[in-house]
Order: C-alpha cells, then structure tokens, then sequence
C-alpha cells in the first residue's frame, strides 16, 4: 500500500463479522497492520470443526468464537483499540445500527464473512445511504468470492491495461496432477492441465 492509503487505514474504524479461518486472517492482518479501532463479531460457538481453520481458538465451552479470538487479537497491537460486538447475529432492520448495543454510525468499513444473502444486502444497503465502505468475502472449499461497495463516487484505475484472468479448477486427478480451465475475455476458451503441480502448464 502507498502511504495515502496507510494514513487512511490508521484513521479508519473497522468491523468484521465472521471469526471463521478467512474472518480471523483478516482481522488479524487488520489489527497487524494497524487502524484506528477494531471491532469483531460472531455469534457462533466454537466448534472442533473450528480448531482446523485458525490458531486463535481453543475449544472453550459457552463462548462464540470472537470472545475467545479477541483477547488473543488484541495481543498483536496494543495501539489498536480492539472491540467485541454483541454476539447475537446483526439485525436485519437498518434502524437498529445505529442503537444500542450495534452503533454502526462510529464504523468506518464494514466486512462480511460467513454473512448470509439477507444481511449482506441490509448492511451493504446502510453503507450505501451512509458513505461507508462494504466489503464482502466468503469461502467454499478451493473457491472464493469477494464483492466490494465503495460507494457511487469510487473509481478504479487500471494502470497498466492487463486483461482480467479468471481460472476454474476443472478436477484434481490422482497424485498432484490438477486440471484448470483459464477463462479469456476475447477469443475461445482454452483448456489447461498440470501433469504436476509446479510444472508448465500444457495445454489441451
């Protein structure tokens, strides 16, 4: 990041919602990093399941995964203020962020993990109508998606040109050999295979 953008992240009060393995590596990046205030929230309990996705939980019982993930946060940066949010999950209805015990109108970027389609739609709608940065990033297995509102007046610049590159894992065959399909903007599409993962790609 350029120092524009490091200014504006150590001004920055943040949330996240979502303390699974892609919620806490970016809280924690986050909070390495440094901003202004942190704020998780989880409504989940921890789980076994949990204890293979990150290494800020243990399995204690009658706690949702951010209390147990926030002290341990907090021992990163102690020039971060670092908040726990209610552990029920966010309402649906924008007239509660900005009440008791939620306050949304002190956040200045909001991320979502975890979220399902109704509330992303309701905080990624607040933000809208309040200038606030929205971010929302999830993961299923190998795939991921991540979709970002920055508001009608942001704008991208593309600095050097370069076609978008969008690949498709096809199938993952025995040893580490991986078939993939590389999607171009132009033109046909064409087919790729590893005949071992760290190889030139052939293609077919």
């Amino acid at each position: 990041m350029g120092v524009e953008a490091v200014a504006k992240q150590a001004a920055a009060n943040i949330f996240v919602s979502g303390a699974g393995a892609l919620g806490i590596e970016i809280s924690k990046n986050l909070v390495l990093s440094g901003c202004k205030s942190f704020t998780l929230h989880d409504s989940q309990p921890v789980t076994q399941r949990d204890l293979s996705g990150q290494f800020f939980l243990n399995l204690a019982e009658g706690k949702t995964r951010s209390e147990v993930c926030l002290p341990r946060l907090q021992q990163l940066n102690f020039y971060v203020r670092c908040k726990l949010a209610p552990t029920t999950p966010i309402p649906l209805d924008p007239a509660e962020y900005e009440k008791e015990p939620w306050n949304f109108q002190g956040i200045d970027v909001f991320i979502l993990t975890e979220a399902d389609y109704s509330t992303v739609a309701a905080v990624d709608k607040y933000c809208r109508a309040k200038g606030k940065k929205f971010i929302y990033a999830d993961l299923k297995g190998v795939f991921g998606r991540l979709f970002n509102d920055f508001g009608e007046s942001f704008e991208v610049l593309d600095k050097n040109g370069e076609e978008l590159q969008v690949h498709h894992q096809r199938r993952r065959g025995r040893g580490d050999s991986v078939g993939y399909q590389q999607a171009q903007p132009r033109g046909r599409r064409r087919n790729y295979v590893h005949s071992r993962l760290g190889n030139e790609a052939e293609s077919w």
